[in-house]
């Protein structure tokens, strides 16, 4: 946390400016949560940091991924939903009903879209409907919407067309669980977990094959697998968080 902060603190005068950190708004939303997670108390910098997510909201109340590396930075949903909530945790003070004003605007455009078969946007509306306190009804339709992509190994998967993996399993599980639209008992979830406890290699990691386009020179992490483990180290943050949540 400290190692995070200071990196975050080391930005503040260039989002004041509206310069983003690598990744923009979907970076600065990653770290806001990551260190709200951590119970991070708001400072200068989180100002800063939701400064700069709120300069950044489109007039219908949506953000927009700056580049395309799916499935991290590939979904006008996710980075909405996670904006979003950043605003909802780090607002600063003297200014909330400003922010209060943007969240609403970003929820209203969350509960108009009406995702098909990408399980991002699937997971990311349903966080983000939950998170803004949308109608029970339309955060059990979203639940159930998400479900319906399930598959008979009770996994789920990033697209229609390929196999399910702990990346795509790891966030629906998590969701299920988060938005409060399944209990840890419900087959959805218990079957989720089972997949994700299946597929957990021995290290304690999950692989998961990454589908992006390389867009800077590879370089190793210290993560298992090799030029998979970006996607494969995101992968096992979201199984992690889904075992923790299903208890």
């Amino acid at each position: 946390m400290k190692t995070i902060s200071a990196f975050a603190d080391s930005w503040r005068e260039r989002l004041i400016e509206g310069i983003g950190i690598p990744g923009d708004s979907e970076t600065v939303s990653y770290i806001l949560l990551g260190l709200a997670a951590e119970r991070y108390p708001a400072d200068a910098t989180t100002d800063a940091m939701a400064r700069f997510l709120k300069g950044k909201q489109l007039p219908d109340g949506r953000w927009e991924p700056l580049a395309h590396r799916p499935p991290l930075e590939a979904s006008t949903l996710v980075v909405t939903a996670f904006a979003m909530r950043s605003l909802q945790l780090y607002a600063p003070s003297p200014l909330r009903a400003e922010y209060d004003a943007a969240v609403k605007r970003a929820a209203s455009w969350l509960a108009n879209q009406r995702p098909s078969s990408v399980n991002d946007d699937l997971v990311f509306r349903l966080l983000g409907l939950a998170w803004s306190k949308a109608a029970r009804a339309d955060v059990e339709k979203a639940a159930q919407d998400l479900i319906a992509l399930q598959r008979t190994d009770g996994g789920w998967s990033q697209l229609a067309s390929v196999g399910s993996d702990a990346y795509a399993t790891g966030q629906a599980v998590y969701a299920l669980r988060e938005s409060g639209a399944a209990a840890a008992a419900d087959p959805a979830v218990t079957r989720g977990v089972q997949f994700l406890l299946k597929t957990q290699l021995a290290d304690g990691s999950w692989f998961v094959k990454t589908r992006a386009i390389p867009l800077q020179p590879f370089f190793e992490s210290g993560f298992p697998h090799g030029r998979d483990q970006w996607i494969s180290a995101t992968a096992t943050n979201w199984a992690t968080l889904a075992l923790a949540r299903a208890k």
